[in-house]
């Protein structure tokens, strides 16, 4: 690995430690459980309760034509929550008022939003879509200060988006991850496989709903220079996979939550998951997928800002999230 990556990941972690937003957690959640901001667990009951509070919620969900988007849109309608939707495409939805808005990397989202959120007196935006999450991060002040806006502060979103940038980070801060590199750390496929093992995994860096290409021949022909920008190589992990949801925030309570993990204890995954979100200064929603190593030890292979569509654990964070009233975190990153 390159020096000047972890150069890079030395300044973010002063930064991240500035910057941060929200108090540490005082003690690790265990999976599924819910835990108030003193480290005092809940039922599952007590983090529903409040209902008439909740229903009073305004909330606008960008993305509503994705899956999560609408994942969401249904959950928050089955409350009682008004919620309005915005898509760059013209959606419809029974019972929701959708908008039509600009893309996600149009600095004009940031107004059309500012106008939703004024018109229709939002007071939390739930973002979907990952290309947006970069400047919804960097320009939350120019949204107001009507509504929290469900998303880590910027320096954080950057580097979680980056998948090389994110694994240097959790490395150098001792959470586990598999062996990766820069396409130009090697000499050639042979090179990477001989320090990577077979096979190796070459994946875009930046978190887009890309999947990445399964590398195990020494004589594969591939372009490291064209590569070297957007890319990353990443041991390949066959162990058992699991897709964790954390929910994190000041004034709300902690989840971690793994979807299907069946009988057996999982309280590694747990711990390793809370550790990367804390790592890289998270809050709100995050998903990480985690395997086991040969050895059983787990590690981090995916982490991004956001939910997933279907997991078991997303009614529980949202309840959380309703419940939570963090528009102070939103009004000191403004």
């Amino acid at each position: 690995m390159q020096f000047w990556v972890y150069a890079f990941v030395i300044v973010a972690i002063c930064c991240l430690a500035a910057a941060v937003l929200v108090r540490p957690l005082r003690r690790k959640p265990t999976a599924g459980t819910v835990h108030d901001d003193h480290g005092q667990e809940q039922s599952e009951n007590a983090a529903e309760a409040g209902n008439s509070v909740v229903e009073q919620r305004r909330v606008l969900v960008t993305g509503v034509g994705g899956q999560v988007g609408r994942a969401l849109v249904d959950q928050l309608t089955q409350r009682g929550v008004k919620v309005i939707g915005v898509d760059t495409e013209t959606v419809g939805i029974a019972g929701v008022q959708t908008f039509r808005v600009p893309s996600a990397t149009d600095r004009s989202l940031l107004v059309e939003l500012r106008r939703l959120i004024d018109d229709h007196q939002i007071d939390l935006v739930l973002p979907t879509v990952a290309a947006e999450l970069p400047l919804l991060a960097s320009g939350r002040g120019e949204l107001g200060h009507r509504a929290d806006v469900m998303i880590s502060d910027v320096t954080s979103v950057l580097l979680a988006n980056d998948s090389l940038w994110a694994a240097a980070m959790l490395d150098v801060a001792g959470v586990g991850v598999p062996r990766f590199g820069a396409p130009n750390d090697f000499e050639g496929v042979e090179d990477a496989l001989r320090k990577l093992g077979t096979p190796v995994v070459l994946k875009p860096r930046l978190q887009r709903g890309l999947r990445g290409v399964v590398v195990d021949d020494p004589q594969q022909q591939v372009d490291w220079d064209s590569l070297a920008a957007t890319h990353i190589l990443q041991e390949f992990v066959e162990g058992r996979s699991y897709a964790v949801l954390v929910f994190r925030a000041a004034g709300a309570g902690s989840l971690v939550s793994i979807d299907q993990a069946g009988a057996g204890d999982h309280s590694d995954v747990t711990a390793l998951a809370t550790a990367a979100v804390e790592a890289l200064s998270l809050t709100g929603p995050v998903s990480l997928e985690i395997r086991r190593l040969a050895d059983g030890r787990p590690v981090v292979v995916d982490v991004r800002p956001g939910f997933v569509a279907d997991h078991e654990g997303l009614p529980q964070a949202l309840n959380l999230m309703l419940a939570a009233d963090t528009r102070s975190q939103s009004v000191a990153a403004a």
